[in-house]
């Protein structure tokens, strides 16, 4: 398999050119310990067991999102008011926002500190996605009402999965080859299985 290797730019006057080098695996097998090229493949390596761990952090997280709303759906039980899933949707917007306006202060102050400039804010393709989360998070509160808890996050991460699966490989074809595409669609089986499972066992 044949990669691009993308030089450091050599300044001329004014202009800046990049030279790009195509070499191929086996040119790299006689590399010694000193070759720059070494860094660059470690970064990458680095780089993906990072953005793996994040990941599933971000899994486990998105997974608890909704577990403080069953003691306080229990105590309303208890008190005979029956509730809906507009009750606690204001409640968490607000907090998306709260976490959201601290994210961006925090990251602003850090950059500061460092005499870095704050990245470009990008605002319709952001506020887009919002609208669409809030409509998800809201149809999934009212499934919590009328659903269990195991089933309704059975349900809602499965198909998100799912969604984003097809996402990734007929859009922007994440999964090249027969084989990769194999493995994609076995993981989609498996998840499906798992979710319809949990929602019998329910």
């Amino acid at each position: 398999r044949r990669g691009v290797l993308c030089a450091p730019p050599i300044a001329l006057g004014d202009s800046m050119l990049v030279v790009e080098e195509t070499v191929s695996v086996s040119d790299l097998s006689g590399i010694g310990d000193s070759s720059p090229l070494l860094p660059m493949m470690a970064r990458g390596v680095v780089g993906r067991r990072t953005g793996l761990a994040l990941a599933l952090l971000a899994g486990a997280l998105q997974g608890c999102t909704f577990l403080p709303l069953l003691p306080w759906k229990a105590e309303m039980k208890a008190q005979g008011i029956i509730v809906t899933g507009f009750d606690s949707f204001f409640s968490m917007g607000i907090g998306l926002y709260l976490s959201s306006t601290l994210w961006l202060l925090t990251g602003g102050a850090v950059k500061k500190y460092r005499g870095e400039k704050l990245d470009k804010v990008v605002l319709r393709p952001a506020l887009f996605s919002g609208v669409l989360y809030g409509c998800a998070a809201l149809n999934f509160l009212f499934a919590l009402m009328l659903l269990p808890y195991a089933a309704c996050v059975a349900f809602a991460v499965g198909g998100a999965i799912a969604v984003s699966q097809m996402w990734g490989v007929f859009r922007f074809g994440e999964a090249e080859g027969s084989h990769n595409r194999r493995l994609v669609v076995t993981s989609l089986i498996g998840v499906l299985l798992g979710v319809v499972l949990t929602g019998i066992a329910a």
